[in-house]
């Protein structure tokens, strides 16, 4: 089944690893897609800042167990992306792998699993009605693959290439939100 999945570079089998955590919400045309915009506009990504008390409070939103009743009713793109990213970075932060497993494939690791949480919250969240006119999964997909990807540099130091940071510096980070 590899072959359905495109390696995107860098990003190595994110949209792979996105389509088997997100069960049947998954689509691998939307998750290569977001990968593509990922790739290709990576620099100025990467120099965006992070609304951290921004990220935290959507997160609080759409995952606390004592926020399911009171979920947002016209959830936006960029709340349930940033949710979803979130989310990814606490389960990528709280799994049994290795810290050196996780700088071997951390970035498609992280952005896949963004990738899937926020496909399942938007679908949850269609169900419900309760997404705001106008956003859609692919908006949804590529806001919290963009807010993986930023914190996965950020937790770098920056960039992609410096030494000291990876798993090490997205726990520091980590430990800021959770």
């Amino acid at each position: 089944m590899t072959g359905a999945y495109p390696d995107h570079g860098e990003f190595g089998n994110a949209a792979h690893q996105a389509s088997q955590n997100a069960g049947s919400s998954g689509d691998s045309n939307i998750f290569s897609s977001v990968l593509s915009f990922l790739g290709n506009n990576k620099s100025s990504i990467q120099n965006e800042d992070i609304d951290e008390n921004d990220a935290v409070n959507a997160h609080k939103q759409f995952f606390s167990s004592n926020n399911n009743n009171e979920r947002p009713s016209n959830a936006s793109s960029g709340s349930m992306g940033n949710a979803a990213a979130m989310q990814a970075l606490k389960m990528f932060m709280g799994g049994d792998q290795k810290t050196e497993e996780k700088s071997a494939g951390g970035q498609a690791q992280l952005i896949g699993l963004a990738m899937a949480e926020a496909s399942k919250l938007f679908d949850n969240q269609a169900a419900q009605g309760k997404v705001q006119e106008g956003s859609t999964k692919q908006s949804v997909v590529e806001q919290a693959g963009k807010m993986a990807l930023k914190m996965y540099l950020k937790g770098q130091g920056g960039s992609s290439g410096s030494a000291g940071g990876g798993p090490g510096g997205l726990l520091g980070m980590a430990a800021k939100f959770f």
